[in-house]
């Protein structure tokens, strides 16, 4: 009788947490000597099962490149982050790309989310993005305030989909659903979101591509400050009305997506009058795109009435 024994194998990276900081290389510009981006990373486990007779059978996963690597596709500098998917057919799923900040160079943590000291709360989260999808994917990105206890104090989520082939930016206020005090942060981007109706599994083939992260703090310091936006959005969070503030003097057309991906609002608008009443819209995280003349950007923004 054969005997089966389960071991793990771990690719890609491992980490520690350190001193205090805030997230490091939001750019991605700086890379470790094996050519992986500093600060960001992730582990994937993998099953092996070895048998009486010494032979291992591995799962049979087809990679689409690797899960994360840095690419000169970029949107400001040399670098920027790129994720893709793989997918295991053996256990018959799929098996996102997915990065998160980490203090050390190079990401050692036993988990996909790493905790970073801060010293001040963020107010909101920022970045440029491409993303190419199959089988109607999302993507997400993740910012967790913790107090010292670890407990979940606030969260600021962006949910991307649909194709976006330039580079576009996309911005969401932290939420803050319980008292306490900022400590750590979790910063977390993962190339499949599995909220989307109708999709089960990562597609094989999905790209995200990030740069330029950007996180404000309560001190009004912005790390990275290549954020270089048409458009200002406000309030964030909105009730009734979402205003456009922009330096342009063309005329602004704007379409609204739910978190599905899903156009449930669209028209024009005259600078001079920016304004978009959202009664029709329900409470919730949506994505605004910002169209004038060639040019268009992205934003988030969340509705709570």
């Amino acid at each position: 009788m054969k005997t089966l024994i389960t071991i793990f194998t771990i690719a890609l990276s491992l980490n520690v947490i350190t001193a205090k900081a805030q997230i490091p290389n939001c750019g991605f510009e700086n890379l470790n000597a094996d050519n992986t981006i500093s600060n960001w990373g992730n582990i994937y486990l993998f099953a092996i099962i070895i048998d009486s007779n010494g032979v291992s059978h591995p799962d049979s996963i087809v990679f689409d490149n690797q899960f994360y690597a840095p690419t000169n596709d970029s949107h400001s500098g040399s670098w920027a982050m790129e994720m893709r998917n793989a997918y295991d057919f053996t256990a018959n799923e799929g098996i996102a790309g997915s990065v998160s900040a980490d203090t050390d160079s190079v990401f050692m943590g036993w988990s996909s989310f790493q905790m970073i000291e801060v010293q001040s709360p963020p107010t909101n989260m920022s970045f440029y993005y491409k993303y190419f999808p199959v089988n109607n994917d999302s993507a997400v990105a993740r910012l967790l305030v913790l107090d010292s206890w670890a407990n979940q104090i606030g969260e600021a989520i962006i949910v991307v989909s649909g194709t976006v082939s330039n580079y576009t930016s996309a911005t969401t206020p932290v939420v803050y659903s319980a008292p306490g005090v900022a400590a750590y942060v979790v910063m977390n981007f993962n190339n499949f979101y599995t909220s989307m109706p109708g999709v089960n599994q990562p597609g094989l083939g999905t790209r995200f591509l990030v740069d330029d992260l950007s996180i404000n703090w309560t001190t009004g310091i912005n790390e990275v400050s290549t954020n270089d936006g048409m458009f200002n959005i406000y309030p964030n969070p909105a009730s009734n009305q979402l205003n456009i503030k922009t330096n342009y003097n063309k005329e602004i057309h704007y379409n609204i997506y739910n978190m599905y991906g899903q156009l449930v609002l669209q028209s024009n608008l005259q600078p001079s009058d920016a304004i978009i009443p959202l009664d029709k819209l329900i409470n919730g995280p949506y994505n605004i795109e910002l169209i004038t003349g060639n040019k268009s950007e992205r934003h988030s923004f969340v509705v709570s009435k």
